[in-house]
This record gives C-alpha cells, structure tokens and sequence, in this order.
C-alpha cells in the first residue's frame, strides 16, 4: 500500500535520507539497489514501504513499535534494535547477513526471518522461548540477557557460537544440537546439563548456575569447560580440557546427590587430573566442604 499520498512525495523523503538508486513499483514499494540506514528519527512507523534492498537496511534507534514500511528481503545485514517493537509482524523473510533485534521489548520471534546469512541477535528482549527463531544459523546466536525458561523452537544448529545467558532456563531441553564454536548458558537456574548440545567445537560454558552432577551430561565438546560459581566446581573442574570432564562424567562419583569418596579418589588419581594439581589447580576436597556445598558424602 501506497503510504506517502504521491510518487513526488517518495521522491522527497528518499532525497531527504540519501536513498538515491530506487525503483518505485506499482504498488508503491520501493526496491533500493543499495544501502538504507535510517537512525534516531524519533518516528513509530517508517512512512514509505520497502520491497527489496539489495544491500543492509537499518532502522535502529528511531522508535518504532512496528516494522511495517521493511523490506521483506535485505541482501545484507538487518538491524532493527533500540526500538519499541513487540512483534517482529512485517519484518523481512530474508536476510542475506546479518540479523538484528536486541534491545526491543519482543515477546516472541514469531514472524521473524527463517533464512539469515550470518548472525542472529535477539538479545536484551523479553523472550520466554524461542518459537519462530530460525532453524540453521550461519554464525552465531546472541539470546543472552532475555527471560527465556524454554528453548523450545530454537536452532538445530548454528555454526558460530551460542549465548544463552542471563536468562532463568531450568533446563537445557531444546537446545541446538551441533555449535560450531562456543556454548554459553551461564547466569541461568540450571541443576545440571543434561541436553546440553551433541557436538560444541570449542569450549563450554556454564558459570553461575546451581549445577550439582554432570551425570547425563553428554556434549563431545573440544575446549575447556568454564563452571565457576557453582557446586560441582567444589571438585576443581572450572577451566579444564574437555578429557578431563569425560573422566569425570565416566567415574560419575555423585550418585542421587551423595559423593561416593571412593570414586571420587579414583577420579583423582587420573593422570589428567594430577597434571592439573601440578599446575596449581584446586586438589580434591575433604568432607567439610563437600557438605558445605551441599553434597552428602558417602
């Protein structure tokens, strides 16, 4: 639909924000061979509509509480963040790059892009669950600082990094299966990891959760394991070679919440685990603080 009363005032208003190689179709949309970045125009909805762009539109900053007037293909990057937006209704389908949606007050991520070309940036919103995400991502997915309590309807797989933080997840249900460089749930309510990823390529993060076993814990991931504030890393396991957590989801010593101290030794007797200890790691803990972090010790 034709929002601006005649062609000349398209003109006007395009001239007004350097869009400068447009086409006007019939139905008054514009197709842009080029960029568009409009910012800081203080404006609820955008007063012209797009079709295609050919390279990144942004809209950032202005006010918006609607993505009506955007363009429902973007060649390039995508970024609408800083906005009042709760929906995500009227965006584009497809974004060849980069795809950005933070800082908004979006309650879902329905309607959004199913194809993006690279990064998926939904954070600093109010999301409870992912329904609507899109299901490959290129490179990595920014989540983090929202109020999820599910995963459900998020990617399979993203080959960048994953951040999933400072939300209120109770469990990792859902999450991608392969992540094709860092995993990143820290600052959540998580017990334990269980459905944590298949395949993460790169190091594993999970700091400032209420994790008490690794037991069904069973991400093949490459890099270091990052647990700090949390229970379990009573037993000295923040920061260690993804071996070494193997062997201690393996000997598994804590069985229904008790630290059966005779696998608990044969942990660390490991070689692996020794070579920690050389280095000044933490050695294994006596009973004391074991229960003082809520273990029974058997």
């Amino acid at each position: 639909m034709l929002l601006f009363e005649s062609f000349n005032s398209i003109h006007d208003w395009c001239d007004r924000y350097d869009i400068t190689n447009y086409t006007i179709n019939e139905d008054g949309s514009i197709d842009v061979n080029g960029d568009v970045h409009l910012f800081n125009l203080n404006i609820s909805e955008l007063p012209i509509s797009f079709n295609k762009v050919s390279g990144y539109f942004f809209c950032e900053s202005n006010g918006l509480s609607t993505l009506k007037g955007c363009p429902n293909k973007v060649g390039t990057h995508f970024d609408c963040s800083n906005n009042n937006l709760t929906s995500l209704e009227f965006g584009p389908k497809s974004v060849g790059g980069r795809f950005v949606c933070s800082d908004n007050v979006l309650t879902s991520l329905e309607h959004g892009p199913k194809s993006v070309g690279e990064d998926y940036e939904c954070n600093l919103n109010t999301l409870t669950d992912l329904k609507g995400c899109a299901e490959n991502i290129i490179g990595s997915f920014y989540c983090d600082k929202n109020k999820l309590t599910s995963l459900k309807g998020g990617p399979v797989k993203v080959n960048g990094s994953v951040y999933i933080d400072n939300n209120f997840l109770t469990d990792l249900e859902f999450s991608p299966e392969f992540v094709g460089e860092d995993f990143n749930c820290s600052y959540n309510n998580l017990t334990d990891l269980k459905n944590s990823p298949k395949i993460i390529k790169y190091d594993f993060y999970c700091e400032s959760n209420k994790i008490k076993t690794l037991e069904n814990f069973n991400s093949n991931f490459k890099g270091n394991f990052y647990c700090k504030s949390n229970p379990i890393n009573v037993f000295g396991l923040h920061g260690s070679k993804s071996e070494v957590i193997l062997d201690f989801v393996i000997i598994n010593p804590i069985r229904k919440g008790k630290v059966i101290k005779y696998l608990l030794n044969l942990f660390y007797e490991d070689g692996k685990f020794q070579d920690r200890i050389m280095f000044g790691f933490t050695a294994k803990p006596n009973d004391e603080k074991l229960k003082s972090n809520g273990y029974e010790v058997g």
